[in-house]
């Protein structure tokens, strides 16, 4: 095996892992199946819009605004948003912002504002999209949105049935103790 093939493997086995990090940490928030459920939603929602310097206070402030669960949201923009899946983001919210706005701004040019903005950090990201022009600003937060708000509402939908789900087994367990309990293996024995 080759060293960019090892280096491939390497990678890919970290971002599984940390995939499932967070997907676990999701799984086993503890709360109001509502209130985790409008925090996952509004951390897909955020995540899949062009804010990339932004995601971490816009998440705060609509969890805090709508009574999202904080952790639940970041947790899911973690797991949406990711320098393998950024590019997809971005892509789809130019298109459709071109397509509802008419705007002329070109696919190079934002991809040209994300490499500089990416390699820049937090302030320098904000100095070169504040001066990327209304025009342009306007066609990526419009696209955004449009192409975010189905996926932030199918992920609360989806998220507020597994929590639900999970609330009724834990209450039904909880009610009929011996139902969910397993025989394990000395309960042979002991049953003589």
């Amino acid at each position: 095996m080759g060293a960019a093939a090892e280096t491939k493997d390497r990678v890919n086995g970290k971002n599984m892992r940390a995939f499932r990090y967070y997907w676990l940490k999701l799984l086993r928030l503890k709360g109001e199946p509502h209130t985790l459920a409008r925090g996952i939603g509004i951390g897909v929602f955020v995540a899949l819009t062009p804010t990339v310097p932004l995601h971490t206070i816009l998440i705060v402030a609509l969890c805090t605004l709508l009574r999202g669960q904080i952790l639940a949201g970041i947790a899911a923009s973690l797991i949406v948003s990711n320098p393998f899946t950024m590019i997809l983001h971005y892509y789809g919210a130019w298109k459709i912002g071109v397509l509802l706005t008419g705007s002329a701004v070109s696919w190079g040019e934002i991809r040209h504002i994300v490499h500089v903005a990416h390699s820049s950090g937090f302030l320098g990201a904000l100095r070169v999209i504040s001066g990327a022009g209304a025009g342009l600003l306007t066609t990526m937060l419009i696209g955004g949105v449009v192409f975010a708000l189905p996926f932030g509402v199918a992920s609360y939908l989806a998220a507020l049935y597994i929590y639900t789900m999970r609330q009724r087994r834990r209450i039904k367990d909880y009610l009929n103790p011996a139902d969910s309990a397993k025989p394990g293996p000395d309960a042979a024995k002991d049953g003589k």
